[in-house]
């Protein structure tokens, strides 16, 4: 899929004085798969950038290993709601997980509070693609090709979401 193709839907906002970047979509499972599927370290590991290890309730602990653009890193659960929502520290950004039911299916609210402003076009794509990715588990489907990061990237930039992050692949090339 190219990103011509694509709906940009992830947004960015400002959320009790934080920036954030803020996506809304709808699936065709039941909430309780849709958990799962946000909510579980075997499952995130299908979709996420990283593999999790994950000790689900407040207050435990998250690892993250094996993304090629970031080193290993922890984090702590800080809010834990079973088959509705959870949130969790990722070096200075917080993502924050909401599921619902929603017609035959499911809403999932996913949040990240930045780090940085300018981190907001790179981190909207980079969860963009994961979404996709997310999509594809959730469905069945086997997505053949993923998207292709650098164009979702452009696609948020053009959407005029802050940039200036370092780009892992784009602008840190010699």
């Amino acid at each position: 899929m190219n990103s011509e193709a694509q709906n940009f839907d992830g947004t960015y906002e400002v959320i009790d004085d934080r920036p954030a970047i803020v996506f809304e979509r709808e699936y065709p499972v039941a909430p309780s798969q849709l958990w799962t599927t946000v909510a579980t370290a075997p499952a995130m590991s299908r979709w996420f950038p990283s593999r999790v290890q994950l000790n689900a309730h407040q207050g435990g602990g998250i690892v993250f290993t094996g993304d090629p653009h970031m080193e290993s890193s922890t984090g702590t659960v800080t809010n834990w709601e079973p088959e509705r929502h959870w949130s969790f520290t990722w070096g200075d950004s917080e993502i924050d997980i909401s599921v619902e039911p929603s017609g035959e299916g499911s809403k999932l609210t996913f949040i990240e509070f930045l780090e940085a402003e300018n981190t907001a076009a790179r981190n909207a794509a980079g969860w963009h693609v994961c979404l996709h990715a997310m999509q594809s588990v959730l469905t069945g489907d086997t997505m053949t090709t993923p998207l292709d990061w650098e164009p979702v990237y452009r696609g948020y930039a053009e959407k005029a979401l802050p940039t200036g992050a370092v780009v892992p692949g784009i602008n840190d090339r010699n």
